[in-house]
């Protein structure tokens, strides 16, 4: 019966070593216990003859729980043997706890007739374990909350009285933040609404969006300008207001219907390069420019506004 078992035994292995003739494979880590989470670095190495056709085994298959976090595949080389050498590094990891193994690795072959075969390394086990189970904490279950903290009666009072302290010295710096923000924003500018819009109008004309083909910041500045005009001098809100908004507002205004019209015009033609990115006609942007210098000019109050010294370029005024 022995003898029987021999022979077979004899009989299996032998086409094993026949079809990893001219082929060895190697598989190895650099530790075989890790916690969930750590880096395993399994490395790979081929060794074949220069005659073979070797194809890899396909590592995302194998591996199972573990995950590739990266990987080096060197260049073949030949070594002092003749013989063709594959080395490959890959870095594991698995979040999963347990005795994992790493099945054999099976590189298949073909030789110059044809003929296959494979060859295979050691298997290899792993052993990763929890990081509570490392620590020694209770894994069994979750442990209750603690008993609520109580001050005690004698020490309450000194609480109280640090939580009143860092309570008034919070009050007493928002007051003086607060206070000097106003401050800031208290600063008035004492231009009149035409005095404002021309040396914005002249720092427009300055711009150099024109040259550069700005158009929607061209239309930007300049409707703004136009607009807070309208607020300072009529004494309206259309700064923060839609078109169709200033178009209920301006018969509170003393204009004439074709003055409207115009100031409408001028206004969603300017919405239609701000929001749609429309590119005006060549002249339109210079043309709505002088018109809006225009009606600044035509509309100021003169009982009121001095009659200070033009702070308006020549360029400006004639529109170039």
């Amino acid at each position: 019966m022995r003898l029987l078992l021999a022979i077979f035994t004899i009989y299996c292995a032998w086409p094993a070593c026949a079809r990893a003739a001219g082929v060895t494979v190697e598989a190895g880590v650099d530790r075989t216990q890790i916690t969930i989470g750590d880096l395993v670095d399994l490395r790979v190495t081929i060794t074949a003859d220069t005659t073979l056709n070797v194809v890899l085994p396909n590592m995302d298959i194998l591996l199972g729980v573990f995950e590739v976090k990266d990987y080096n595949h060197a260049d073949p080389f030949v070594d002092q043997d003749g013989r063709r050498v594959f080395q490959y590094q890959y870095n594991l990891t698995t979040w999963t706890t347990g005795r994992w193994l790493i099945p054999p690795l099976t590189a298949t072959f073909t030789d110059s007739a044809g003929n296959a075969g494979a060859a295979s390394s050691d298997s290899i086990f792993i052993d990763v374990k929890s990081l509570l189970a490392e620590a020694g904490a209770d894994t069994v279950d979750i442990r209750d909350l603690k008993a609520q903290y109580s001050v005690p009666a004698e020490r309450a009072m000194y609480y109280y009285l640090a939580a009143a302290v860092l309570l008034a010295a919070f009050a007493v710096w928002y007051i003086l933040r607060r206070r000097k923000k106003e401050e800031q924003q208290a600063v008035v500018d004492i231009r009149t609404p035409h005095e404002r819009a021309i040396d914005e109008l002249n720092a427009l004309n300055n711009s150099g969006y024109l040259a550069d083909g700005q158009w929607r910041e061209w239309y930007f500045d300049l409707t703004e300008i136009y607009r807070r005009y309208l607020d300072g001098r009529y004494d309206v809100e259309t700064l923060e207001a839609t078109t169709p908004e200033v178009r209920s507002i301006l018969p509170q205004m003393p204009f004439s219907t074709a003055e409207r019209d115009r100031i409408i015009e001028f206004l969603e033609s300017a919405d239609w390069v701000k929001f749609a990115k429309l590119v005006p006609p060549q002249d339109k942007p210079r043309e709505d420019f002088d018109w809006v210098w225009g009606f600044v000019q035509r509309t100021k109050r003169e009982a009121v506004e001095t009659a200070a010294p033009e702070k308006v370029t020549k360029s400006a005024e004639t529109g170039g």
